[in-house]
């Protein structure tokens, strides 16, 4: 396994993980959501579930605001997953933190999928290399969100792009399992699927964004495979987040375009309108 540097202008803007494996950068939006730029600089000793994955999207995650807690959130999932064909469930959440350079004690609590099988076993207890990217986990905070996501900092949600908030998560799965993730994900994300047509269509889940900024809700897009490259990542992935999609300010019309042509680039796009 290769470990990346990220470009010299990050390299300052980068906080390590306690383990000392890894390190991230937060992109965070005016509507509280945010992009995780995350970088393994030395063999994995921590989210070691990630240290296989092709570079690129890898994974993404839902949150919960108060009154909702983290038990609450497993409590529903688990009783939602007791008939699933995917053989999944959600670990029962547990605590994180991290102490920011400016003193500030930082804390939250992560619910992640599992495999039913690997739940009994001895390792699953003590390693997250079981935990599946199939399905979003959720990283609810316990600390007010503007600690860890300080979106009420006015310099650091400005962007050039005009980048507001998260518009749509893409998901492709394969098809002979698209009716089990369609139901999976209803359950995960307590919403119901607005159908769009047939498996290669998909079906779009509505949720939330932690703060109104006056842009439509973000969606959730969960189909099979449309297109030869879509075959190409799930069968080098798995089921997975496909693309990104930012909400931009500031534009006239309607549109989109991806940054770029290839590479990550390819996968993350603006939306305005």
């Amino acid at each position: 396994m290769q470990f990346i540097l990220p470009i010299s202008t990050l390299n300052s803007q980068l906080t390590p993980h306690p383990g000392g494996s890894s390190r991230n950068k937060l992109i965070v939006f005016k509507d509280g959501t945010l992009l995780e730029l995350f970088n393994f600089y030395n063999p994995p000793t921590e989210f070691t579930h990630w240290k296989d994955k092709p570079d690129g999207l890898i994974d993404f995650a839902m949150t919960t605001l108060p009154p909702v807690t983290a038990e609450d959130v497993h409590g529903r999932i688990t009783q939602g997953f007791k008939d699933s064909q995917l053989e999944v469930t959600y670990e029962a959440p547990k605590k994180g933190g991290r102490v920011r350079k400016d003193g500030q004690q930082v804390a939250w609590q992560t619910t992640r999928p599992i495999s039913i099988e690997s739940v009994s076993t001895e390792t699953s207890s003590s390693t997250s290399s079981l935990f599946r990217t199939d399905l979003p986990f959720f990283c609810h905070d316990v600390t007010p969100r503007q600690v860890r996501v300080p979106f009420d900092n006015e310099e650091i949600t400005t962007h050039p792009c005009g980048a507001v908030g998260t518009a749509a998560v893409e998901v492709v799965v394969p098809e002979d399992q698209y009716d089990a993730y369609i139901k999976s994900y209803s359950v995960v994300l307590g919403a119901e699927p607005r159908k769009l047509g047939a498996a290669t269509d998909g079906a779009e889940f509505l949720v939330g964004s932690p703060v109104p900024v006056g842009i439509q809700r973000p969606r959730v897009w969960v189909h099979a495979p449309r297109t030869a490259i879509d075959e190409e990542w799930v069968r080098e992935r798995g089921a997975s987040i496909r693309s990104f999609t930012v909400a931009v300010d500031g534009r006239e019309g309607h549109g989109s375009v991806a940054l770029g042509g290839d590479g990550v680039a390819s996968t993350i796009r603006l939306e305005w309108g």
